[in-house]
């Protein structure tokens, strides 16, 4: 078991974190001139063709996933300039630099180091993901994987969580009592464990109970469940509340803590055979002793992220991740437009719905509530939905009648 920085993913998005503000102004100006809730022209705005540039970075990630897959780690795009990061590993960065200059010789690059390849790594993800140990975090270009284990799991039997997370990341069975000591070491310490590219943290889930973070898990009626969303205020009043799903408060009475939580308002839940579009929202007072809500994102004690603001952006591509009370954190890319909702590509399942969709390069910016799941025709496949965050600002209004409450 090795030691590693639990900042890596910081430094790597570090240009992305020192222009994350002049960015959120720069919105801010632009979302005032825009009428319909949509930013103005993407070319003057961002300096370029984000939207080419974008599709042409993903499209050479995917073919340099197929054609070198022993040496592309994986890739990612910064969304403030038009430079795309490429994971190389080990001594290959010469084959990789010779293909994407045939793939796209007019985008510009930089090669992040990485110690594993993106086959293994989306190997390892899958394997974890049927686990479910616990909320996964990372992305394509981060060194490793990061998953919060329930201390229960360890403690009941540490050798059968050794063995299947060995077998998950493709380790020597050779290495399963020393994985299973070194996480009964790490829970009584408060430690973590590295094996391969997994991260393993024993942490119990805990949330104050004074106050509630989106992320959450709320109860709806005893029989089901849902996800606390962003904390919003009301720009008249100045009045803070939680969000979550309007299908959710349609399904039953939601507590937190054992208190309701009254649904103050709230948009279109569900429709046959899909969502009515863009509307899946409803606002929760948050009464004593739960209040108030607060512009964080829980994940895990080990991960939570503070809000910065809102992310509007409408364009595919760019990275999204959701926190579900049940499948914990996913991340994929914005996907486009489905029954009239946002798409992403990470997983969702039931339970989940209301929680936040969030851009996470860096500075954490409110993209949305998770809706669930639809599709437009019998024949066509399912994909996750989102509502974004400028019709929940909204409320059926035509300016924005509440702010997102930053961390």
């Amino acid at each position: 078991m090795d030691e590693i920085d639990p900042e890596t993913f910081d430094r790597l998005t570090e240009p992305v974190r020192e222009k994350a503000g002049e960015v959120i102004a720069q919105y801010s100006v632009a979302m005032q001139n825009a009428d319909d809730g949509h930013l103005p022209d993407k070319t003057p705005f961002w300096g370029y063709d984000r939207d080419s540039f974008t599709r042409t970075a993903y499209e050479s990630f995917d073919l340099l996933a197929e054609k070198h897959p022993d040496a592309f780690g994986g890739g990612a795009v910064d969304p403030l300039r038009a430079i795309a990061y490429i994971g190389v590993v080990g001594d290959n960065a010469s084959a990789l630099e010779r293909a994407i200059k045939d793939l796209a010789p007019d985008i510009e690059y930089e090669f992040v180091s990485l110690p594993f390849t993106h086959a293994y790594k989306t190997r390892v993800e899958s394997a974890l993901t049927e686990l479910a140990l616990g909320s996964i975090s990372g992305s394509s270009i981060a060194e490793r994987w990061w998953v919060n284990l329930d201390p229960d799991q360890i403690r009941s039997d540490p050798t059968v969580l050794a063995a299947n997370v060995t077998r998950a990341a493709e380790l020597p069975e050779s290495q399963v009592d020393q994985l299973a000591k070194a996480m009964t070491s790490a829970l009584a310490t408060g430690g973590y464990v590295v094996a391969g590219p997994v991260v393993l943290i024993p942490a119990q889930p805990e949330v104050k109970s004074h106050s509630l973070a989106s992320g959450v898990f709320l109860d709806v009626g005893g029989y089901t469940h849902c996800t606390s969303g962003y904390a919003m205020k009301k720009i008249s009043t100045g009045t803070t509340y939680s969000t979550t799903a309007a299908h959710c408060v349609d399904a039953g009475t939601i507590r937190r803590s054992g208190t309701i939580l009254p649904a103050y308002a709230s948009g279109s839940a569900m429709g046959e055979p899909n969502y009515l579009p863009d509307q899946d929202w409803a606002f929760l007072s948050v009464p004593s002793p739960v209040a108030p809500a607060i512009g964080k994102i829980y994940v895990s004690s080990n991960e939570i992220h503070s809000v910065d603001g809102p992310w509007r952006s409408t364009w595919t591509g760019d990275l999204r991740c959701k926190k579900g009370a049940t499948t914990g954190k996913t991340c994929g890319y914005d996907d486009g437009t489905w029954c009239g909702y946002g798409t992403a590509t990470f997983t969702a399942a039931g339970g989940d719905s209301g929680g936040p969709v969030f851009y996470p390069y860096g500075t954490v910016l409110a993209a949305g509530l998770l809706t669930g799941e639809c599709r437009p025709t019998i024949d066509m496949p399912w994909k996750v939905v989102y509502t974004r965050i400028y019709n929940v600002e909204k409320a059926y209004g035509a300016n924005a009648q509440y702010t997102v409450v930053p961390g």
